[in-house]
């Protein structure tokens, strides 16, 4: 998409274009518990637990969506692990967390051990980061009912399999150094690009932008798994069959004041996963002008409707398991930046 933009001085008009690249804005379905840990919690029983909790899951026979459309689920062979650094972005009042939004500059790892390894060995290529983007998601809401939460993410990866370097296989090589995409993730600019997660942000917070400043490093081990199912007529994107992601996060991190947390925060998070809910969403918006039309709302309500159940059955079994092993209560329900700004003062 295209878009002229007017800059007018004393003395001239010029007329500038430029190219708004990036992921789609597409609104996620997610539930979220968290708990304070320190280091005497053994990670790995936790990991167990949630290994127990998805096989239970897979092996109940009260399932909505899949009795919808006569499948099955089935998760990964594995859980696979990553290792992220997200450099959060805000004013210095921070007006992203108090708008129940978070913008962020994230590297990836598909490993600890190789983010380990960057850090002594920076300038070789097999211990380099393998994703980087910069993110925007706004207006977190919570459900009072189930305890899910609604976001609208957007994204700009500088990958091959991404916009706007999909065409020209393009994308900067890695190891995209930090300080060149925190001005990239400032200014909201990389090359002749606006970049689309910070163009929503100024059209949706026109005073935020100028002002932002790293407030928070955080760094999270990943343990991430996929529930899948065996047909999909929702499915779209790579991934057509994957129906929840399951991430079991634990985050240290470090405030811009050099303050260092003293405990660790571990999440899980249960997504409805958007190469579903995308479809169905778009479903729910057809209008219902002709008889085909309106069965493919009534089908997409009825699939939104039993998708809902079945996450609300995951995340109860799943919470439940966790907060026995944990031995504690979870931290109320929020998002991961706002919740660590939060406990900032403790």
């Amino acid at each position: 998409m295209k878009i002229i933009i007017f800059i007018w001085l004393p003395f001239l008009a010029i007329n500038l274009q430029a190219e708004i690249a990036g992921t789609p804005e597409r609104l996620e379905r997610e539930y979220k518990t968290a708990f304070l840990i320190d280091d005497s919690f053994k990670m790995k029983r936790a990991i167990d637990v949630l290994k127990e909790g998805l096989d239970l899951f897979q092996k109940s026979q009260s399932f909505h969506f899949t009795s919808l459309i006569h499948a099955q689920y089935y998760l990964d062979k594995r859980f696979k692990t990553f290792f992220f650094k997200d450099h959060y972005l805000d004013t210095y009042d921070t007006i992203l967390s108090k708008s129940n939004s978070s913008y962020r500059l994230r590297y990836r790892w598909n490993r600890h051990d190789q983010y380990a390894r960057y850090q002594l060995f920076p300038y070789i290529r097999s211990f380099f980061p393998s994703r980087c983007e910069i993110q925007f998601k706004r207006d977190y809401s919570i459900d009072p009912t189930s305890q899910q939460m609604r976001v609208y993410e957007s994204r700009f990866e500088f990958r091959n399999e991404s916009s706007p370097f999909i065409f020209e296989g393009n994308a900067p090589p890695p190891p995209w150094p930090l300080k060149q995409y925190l001005r990239y993730a400032q200014s909201g600019r990389f090359h002749s690009y606006q970049i689309l997660p910070s163009t929503i942000l100024s059209n949706k917070m026109p005073n935020v932008k100028p002002d932002l400043v790293e407030t928070v490093n955080v760094h999270t081990t990943r343990f991430r798994n996929h529930i899948n199912i065996t047909y999909n007529p929702w499915g779209s994107g790579p991934n057509i069959n994957q129906v929840f992601i399951v991430s079991l996060d634990v985050s240290s991190w470090i405030y811009a004041n050099g303050k260092k947390s003293t405990n660790s925060l571990l999440e899980l998070e249960i997504e409805l996963d958007r190469n579903t809910s995308t479809m169905i969403e778009n479903g729910l918006e057809i209008m219902p002008i002709s008889w085909m039309t309106r069965m493919t709302r009534d089908a997409s309500f009825a699939a939104h409707t039993a998708l809902k159940k079945d996450h609300h059955h995951l995340q109860n079994l799943l919470s439940d398991l966790l907060k026995k092993e944990v031995q504690s209560n979870p931290l109320p329900t929020d998002f991961k930046y706002h919740r660590i700004l939060e406990l900032m003062n403790l």
